[in-house]
């Protein structure tokens, strides 16, 4: 997650999919099926420890929802 950041850190905003950043992060598609898991696991957990060890901080929202 760091590499990312640090590659788009010019930019104000960086809009990508769970899909994408998963296959980025080098994650199974399958692995957290539920956004809850993978904000908490992975997420909150990376904003919690780039900003301990590293001074970064970045935050996330849900820019849209697909309906079911």
């Amino acid at each position: 997650m760091y590499e990312l950041l640090m590659m788009y850190r010019k930019k104000n905003e960086w809009v990508i999919e769970i899909d994408r950043l998963k296959g980025l992060l080098g994650l199974n598609l399958t692995a957290y099926k539920s956004f809850t898991d993978f904000e908490t696991r992975i997420l909150k957990y990376t904003q919690k420890e780039l900003s301990e060890r590293c001074g970064l901080y970045f935050d996330w929202e849900i820019a849209a929802k697909e309906r079911k």
